[in-house]
């Protein structure tokens, strides 16, 4: 169990932090403090299939692409395919992860961590998640004395109201996220839905900062579109139309609401003659009830797709669902518009930022389903105005680039932190084992 763990690490906790703070004190006399002038960032479930993962891996691979001595550590089993500047290190235990019951937060041996940080010197360390790795992050930038920046990636307050159900749990969530926020000198954000959000923390606006949200484009576009795909889910035909909502099957995302709207929109579809089927990508503890609730309907769940096929997945699809009112930003929108689908978005969070209302997909009352029913509806009995609209989408997705989204990432940690400067030209992006030549980053293994 974890809080042993926790309470058997004190003492080596202790230790490790003061040799930090001894090694960087004698860099600051010696005037090399921040040598390294790079960042060290920390994030936990990076082996979780999620919105948050997929950025951070993708931040990993722009900044071998631009040489930037960027390190990210977490607490997991190694991937292959993860760049050389991601270094897992093993869990001596785990901590449950609230209202899901089968998913865990590994607990990192946290004096390894913060050796491991204290030997690069970093010019700054990022938190980019509030769990045991990303809090092994706030000990490591106390212990280096170096600046610490924060991503507000996830509502926690609104979560904790969803899966608990009391608002006393969203305060204390609230309370939490303030405290760690109080702590840093950026806390950077990707829409102006979560800038106004971690303003309700109390964090001051000049030091929020609303990065530009982006995607690998490489990896999703109308040409992925591939109908085969269908082909290795059972259940799924390749002929008829496909509605498609991906991400975790939570309280917090609204799936009741995807539930009532979809079976509101077959009505409406079966009286116009038309078939189609909603396929719903991902896991989590909501998917048994969903699955309840949609018994009868023309409905897929094909649970977690891994990377490699879901971009086909989503261009051979041909309207994207996404009724969550929680989101600080909403990836999956941006993924789905590169692929070509039109965008149904709640009108609450970060996804309204990224439709065109009319021109790239439709922005809805979040609580009315009956609009949404109407909506999906109408696109999928209307092709041209479908098809027209998931052109624009794609047209419109073409903004979203990764290398915008990485230089304002680099640009608010250079803000707070003398940081070496990148290659103005990428190289070719890394993918795989392909260490980046700059990157100090300290062997692979156990801390």
């Amino acid at each position: 169990t974890a809080a042993p763990a926790v309470l058997i690490q004190a003492a080596e906790i202790v230790a490790a932090s003061q040799h930090a703070r001894e090694q960087r004190l004698l860099r600051e006399l010696d005037g090399r403090a921040g040598v390294g002038r790079g960042v060290c960032l920390f994030v936990d479930a990076l082996d979780h299939t999620s919105g948050v993962s997929r950025f951070v891996l993708d931040l990993a691979r722009a900044a071998e692409s631009v040489h930037a001595p960027l390190t990210i550590f977490t607490c997991a089993r190694a991937d292959p395919a993860w760049p050389a500047n991601v270094i897992p290190v093993e869990p001596v235990g785990s901590l449950p992860a609230p209202g899901y019951a089968t998913l865990r937060l590994a607990v990192p041996r946290i004096a390894g961590l913060i050796e491991r940080c204290a030997a690069i010197d970093p010019a700054a360390v990022h938190v980019s998640t509030p769990g045991p790795v990303g809090l092994s992050g706030l000990l490591a930038a106390r212990a280096t004395r170096a600046p610490l920046v924060a991503t507000h990636h996830t509502d926690l307050p609104a979560y904790a109201r969803r899966l608990v159900g009391s608002n006393l749990a969203g305060l204390a969530a609230a309370k939490a996220l303030g405290w760690l926020y109080a702590r840093c000198q950026r806390v950077l954000v990707r829409s102006s839905a979560s800038a106004r959000d971690v303003g309700a923390l109390g964090v001051a606006p000049d030091r929020v900062r609303v990065i530009t949200p982006g995607i690998d484009l490489s990896r999703f576009g109308p040409g992925r579109r591939d109908p085969s795909v269908w082909d290795g889910f059972p259940g799924v035909s390749r002929a008829g139309l496909k509605a498609l909502c991906v991400g975790r099957l939570s309280a917090e995302k609204d799936i009741g609401a995807l539930a009532r709207m979809w079976r509101a929109a077959e009505a409406r579809l079966a009286r116009a003659g038309v078939g189609a089927e909603l396929i719903v990508v991902g896991d989590g503890p909501g998917a048994d009830a969903l699955r309840r609730s949609v018994r009868g309907s023309r409905v897929r769940l094909l649970g977690e797709v891994r990377d490699g096929r879901l971009p086909a997945v989503y261009a051979s699809s041909d309207l994207f669902v996404f009724p969550s009112r929680t989101e600080t930003l909403g990836q999956v929108v941006i993924e789905a518009q590169a692929s070509g689908l039109p965008a149904l978005v709640s009108d609450a969070g970060g996804p309204a930022e990224l439709v065109r209302d009319g021109v790239t997909g439709l922005v809805l009352d979040a609580t009315d389903a009956d609009a949404w029913a109407l909506a999906a509806a109408a696109l999928l009995t209307d092709d041209n105005r479908r098809r027209a609209m998931g052109l624009a989408a794609a047209a419109h997705a073409k903004r979203f680039r990764f290398e915008r989204s990485f230089a304002s990432f680099w640009s608010a940690h250079a803000e707070v932190a003398p940081l070496a400067p990148v290659s103005r030209a990428p190289a070719r992006a890394g993918r795989g084992r392909t260490r980046a030549a700059a990157t100090p980053t300290p062997q692979r293994g156990r801390p």
